[in-house]
């Protein structure tokens, strides 16, 4: 099978596998909007979970990501099978050993690392006590989650996309399971999911280690420093650490500031943030995903036409996807959060407040989806150091903006903040890549944008006019909701390939979807 097939049937299923794991993070979202509503509880919840899932993701993307994989992935083509599998030894107890330690330090001064970034609770506030309490047990999971995205690594890289893409729906299916049958039995019902989410992780961690044993790459983790491979990663990884801390730090500098703000402004926050990463998790971590081995073999046997060609074909459905994406949710913030949240003890106020914050997030969509592609064309190349520098002009641009906007759009001003650097993340990278020649546009591209562009334009024209106003929605039974919302959007795709179709794709819109060249 050819590459531009097994990309096509790699990023199938991926991206199948996320639809199906996003369905499932949307229905967690509604039971937990019902149940919790947008309350200090929550808030402390929020925090309480991303805090570890920031450090889950450094290790994950710096390590992981932009070090072990294109390291390994050239450690496969030009080394034979038992060199592959003590790479893979060295790589886990390095890891594994970096873990623990994180782990007892996040536990041992979890009261400071909580003070630090929530300075807007009340100082030995219940709040605070809480989001104290919950951090303690979520990171003991960061040592489960990031030894799975290990796993996770390893099959991608020998090329099973299914069983690694597939983790998140058993994370979402245990959140859920917990959320409805066990939230009775604690006396804080927010309990039972901190301890579903660490249970979930140990749990994705045994699954997939029987796939890595069937493909005789389950081995004894063997700690040293002598491999020169595992010195590579080393020097690959410090650089990235920085700068993927860099790029999360915005999500950090966001809890500063909101934990200043009313309560519940963490949780609409929250919900908002989740609709936005509906097409970046889907669409654009799934071509990352499957691109990124491509690139790094491209690169390793420094074949240049097809890492360009490849590379085109990732930004090219970036743009297909994150245009159209961006303005629908605009258009329908108010009715999208709604429909999925404003039920149970989620209140119209709390739809209206998480609403604003929706438009402000969907504006950055582009920029969010086009970092993650053109940022995997420096990690296939071994570059790490240049994204740092990128993320650090973002990170500025976000709290210069957190300054500027919060103050008089609250934490809407702190969603566009986010945005507003997600998009100067995003060209800056792009620029890059074209500059220092990794990249080389090809003709039709700009032409290609500019039919995304009129056919979005079309679409949110009737999508304006046959949508409802967004506050009809607040007083209506969830059936009536639903029907219209899947009317709506079901009419707004329609558009958009019809109007596609009349500058010029018409059938072949779907197999240019595809397509490298």
């Amino acid at each position: 099978m050819n590459d531009k097939k097994s990309l096509l049937r790699s990023t199938s299923l991926v991206s199948i596998n996320r639809i199906i794991s996003s369905v499932l993070g949307f229905v967690r979202d509604m039971i937990w909007a019902r149940i919790f509503g947008a309350t200090g509880s929550f808030d402390a919840f929020v925090i309480a979970f991303h805090l570890p899932s920031f450090i889950s993701y450094v290790f994950t993307e710096a390590g992981l990501t932009q070090a072990f994989t294109p390291v390994l992935s050239e450690t496969q083509i030009k080394n034979n099978a038992s060199e592959v599998r003590q790479f893979i030894s060295h790589t886990s107890a390095l890891l594994f050993l970096g873990l623990i330690i994180v782990v007892i330090f996040s536990i041992i001064f979890s009261p400071s690392i909580i003070k630090l970034f929530t300075p807007g609770f009340t100082n030995a506030g219940v709040r605070q006590l809480l989001t104290i309490s919950l951090f303690r047990i979520m990171a003991t999971g960061i040592l489960f989650t990031t030894l799975a995205a290990l796993c996770s690594a390893i099959l991608n890289t020998f090329g099973n996309y299914g069983i690694p893409s597939s983790m998140p729906i058993i994370f979402n299916g245990l959140i859920i399971t917990a959320a409805i049958f066990l939230t009775t039995f604690f006396k804080t019902p927010i309990y039972a999911i901190a301890w579903a989410i660490l249970f979930s992780g140990i749990i994705q961690l045994l699954m997939q280690l029987p796939f890595l044993y069937k493909k005789k790459l389950l081995v004894m983790p063997i700690f040293t420093t002598k491999d020169p491979n595992i010195r590579k990663v080393i020097k690959l990884m410090l650089p990235a650490l920085f700068g993927v801390s860099i790029m999360q730090t915005g999500v950090l500098v966001d809890f500063i500031f909101s934990s200043k703000l009313p309560e519940g402004s963490v949780t609409w926050l929250y919900y908002s943030s989740r609709l936005m990463e509906l097409p970046v998790s889907i669409i654009a971590a799934g071509i990352a995903t499957v691109v990124l081995p491509h690139l790094a073999r491209y690169h390793a046997n420094s074949d240049h036409e097809n890492y360009n060609k490849s590379l085109n074909w990732a930004i090219s459905r970036s743009f297909f996807f994150s245009i159209p994406a961006s303005v629908g949710l605009f258009l329908l913030a108010g009715p999208i959060v709604a429909t999925l949240f404003g039920h149970g003890l989620f209140s119209p106020y709390d739809v209206v407040m998480t609403e604003k914050s929706t438009r402000a997030f969907a504006i950055g969509i582009v920029g969010f989806m086009l970092t993650r592609i053109c940022a995997s064309g420096f990690y296939a190349k071994q570059n790490t150091k240049l994204p740092v520098k990128v993320a650090l002009i973002a990170l500025f641009v976000n709290i210069i903006l957190n300054f500027a906007l919060v103050s008089r759009f609250a934490h809407a001003g702190l969603a566009l903040a986010t945005s507003l650097s997600g998009l100067t993340n995003a060209a800056i990278l792009l620029i890059v890549l074209i500059k220092k020649k990794y990249y080389y546009p090809p003709p039709n591209l700009l032409n290609f944008t500019y039919r995304i562009i009129a056919s979005t334009v079309i679409m949110a024209i009737i999508l304006y006019l046959i949508s409802p106003n967004s506050h009809a929605w607040l007083h209506t039974s969830l059936r009536w909701q639903m029907e219209n919302l899947f009317f709506n959007i079901v009419t707004a795709i329609f558009i958009y390939f019809i109007s596609m179709g009349a500058f010029g794709f018409r059938f072949s819109v779907l197999k240019s979807l595809f397509n490298i060249s």
